[in-house]
């Protein structure tokens, strides 16, 4: 195995496949490691066939995930995952913290916002501060849209009722202004 500057040559019963990978793995890779397994998607374009790898399978179900959303391409995708792990990407979509995703190489503001407005509905982060992905229900959800009916983005708002001093079994008005204390700091 040779590394390179976005990729990885393996030799694989003689055959050399580059392979481009997160920079985080390639941070991770050591020259002359004798054996790497990476799980591999091939991405076919008009004037190029790439081969892209991962550490895991996560991490290419979320890179074909990225590059189906219009206009962002492998490069981007794999700036993506060079920046976020696979879980705090996916956690940066849902709470739509555009911020975050612009911190990759190539991935100005609004591609972005196309991939949280693309992606935020297919895209399942994990548990995180006490509260569930995906929907809110019943005081949650009230307190959630009560809070952006304020003006703040559905990500502060999800932060913002997630925080630990917020009490998640409270009725909506508590929920509220438990939210907006945590939000004033």
């Amino acid at each position: 195995m040779a590394v390179e500057a976005d990729a990885v040559v393996l030799d694989v019963a003689g055959i050399g496949y580059r392979v481009h990978v997160p920079a985080s793995l390639l941070a991770d890779l050591e020259p002359g490691t004798a054996t790497v397994t990476l799980h591999t998607q091939l991405v076919v374009r008009e004037n190029e066939w790439l081969l892209v790898g991962a550490a895991d399978v996560d991490a290419i179900a979320l890179f074909c995930q990225l590059t189906g959303v219009s206009g962002v391409g492998p490069r981007a995708a794999l700036a993506l995952l060079s920046v976020l792990e696979p879980a705090a990407l996916r956690q940066a979509i849902v709470d739509e913290d555009v911020l975050a995703l612009v911190r990759a190489p190539g991935v100005g503001r609004k591609t972005a916002e196309r991939i949280v407005l693309e992606l935020r509905g297919r895209v399942e982060a994990g548990e995180r501060s006490g509260l569930p992905a995906g929907p809110l229900a019943g005081a949650q959800g009230e307190a959630l849209e009560a809070l952006m009916a304020l003006g703040y983005s559905r990500g502060e708002a999800r932060r913002a009722l997630g925080a630990e001093r917020v009490p998640h079994d409270a009725d909506v008005e508590t929920l509220v202004l438990a939210a907006l204390r945590a939000l004033a700091g």
